[in-house]
């Protein structure tokens, strides 16, 4: 799922679903995810909410990257407002200050409305517990953290139906 402003700058922000999605009604049986490693526009947040609460809709409901372009680490271009220049031997560093930056900034969603760096931790919480939203590096990198990735395996193992809200332009 992608999106751009009108005026630019040209690359789009996404969220990564890890599924196919052919509209309002299909099922997703997936877990999204952030992968902000080349830079970004804006800063999002994506949740799962209950349709008749609008409450989240498992403990695992979201995420959001709080990005802010005037703390950038590097700077803008016409692809991106904050270019991370990302190159194959850039994202491989996962201690560099882009990685860090990007890490700083990514929260989880949980099912209280919660934001935390990592899924919340408690009993029935197994499968989610300490699960992280975005990809600041590469994962086949040496420095990569050991995290998992992902979110919503709440609401996929519950089967639930969702709201699918994405906020962008925080």
């Amino acid at each position: 799922l992608s999106w751009r402003l009108a005026h630019g700058p040209w690359d789009y922000d996404y969220i990564e679903l890890n599924g196919n999605l052919r509209g309002a009604g299909d099922n997703l049986c997936a877990h999204p995810n952030y992968a902000t490693w080349y830079g970004f526009t804006t800063s999002s947040r994506y949740e799962a909410l209950d349709p008749k609460t609008m409450a989240p809709a498992c403990a695992d409901a979201g995420a959001e990257v709080d990005f802010d372009i005037a703390s950038c680490p590097t700077g803008p271009s016409d692809r991106y407002a904050c270019d991370f220049h990302a190159t194959m031997e850039s994202i491989m560093d996962c201690r560099s200050a882009t990685a860090r930056y990007q890490e700083a900034r990514t929260f989880t969603i949980n099912g209280d409305n919660s934001r935390t760096p990592r899924y919340s931790c408690g009993p029935g919480y197994s499968e989610w517990c300490g699960i992280f939203v975005n990809y600041p590096c590469a994962p086949e990198s040496r420095t990569w953290p050991g995290y998992r990735i992902g979110s919503w395996i709440d609401c996929t193992n519950l089967r639930k139906s969702i709201v699918f809200k994405l906020t962008v332009c925080l």
